[in-house]
């Protein structure tokens, strides 16, 4: 069962998104899309950086990591957000979790096609390193009310 949070940060060109609970195939995909939804053209072209906050998934599944889904993925992500290629991803996730080392080899099975998904695609294991890449101040809430 998806659950996700989202938000845009206008004044920094930042779409974060935090997960929790299960992790499954296209969770991120459906997230990335529902929020394009909200947002204006000219914001999506404007924006530079995803953050993705996995912190709080509590198991990943290997779902959706082939080739052909890859493809799939990375047609709508240029078709919703413009340059998407040319966008900064940075991801945050904690060590002590069990699921990290679940979406880590998820990641890895997922570009092993080598098709880099973006030119930047950070992984952060800090939350003051995250923010700090995001360009957010170091007191931002990272829960997304």
């Amino acid at each position: 069962n998806m659950a996700y949070r989202f938000r845009y940060i206008r004044t920094h060109q930042v779409l974060l998104i935090r997960h929790f609970g299960d992790y499954e195939g296209a969770d991120n995909l459906t997230a990335i899309e529902m929020a394009a939804q909200k947002l204006s053209v000219a914001e999506r072209a404007t924006m530079d950086r995803f953050g993705f906050d996995f912190c709080d998934v509590s198991s990943a599944t290997m779902q959706n990591t082939d080739g052909a889904y890859r493809r799939f993925m990375f047609r709508r992500l240029k078709k919703l957000y413009p340059e998407y290629e040319r966008k900064k991803v940075f991801r945050l996730l904690d060590p002590s979790n069990r699921a990290t080392e679940e979406l880590l080899e998820r990641y890895k099975v997922f570009v092993a096609g080598k098709l880099r998904l973006v030119e930047q695609d950070m992984f952060l294991y800090e939350k003051e390193a995250y923010l700090r890449e995001l360009g957010l101040p170091p007191d931002f809430d990272l829960a997304l009310h």
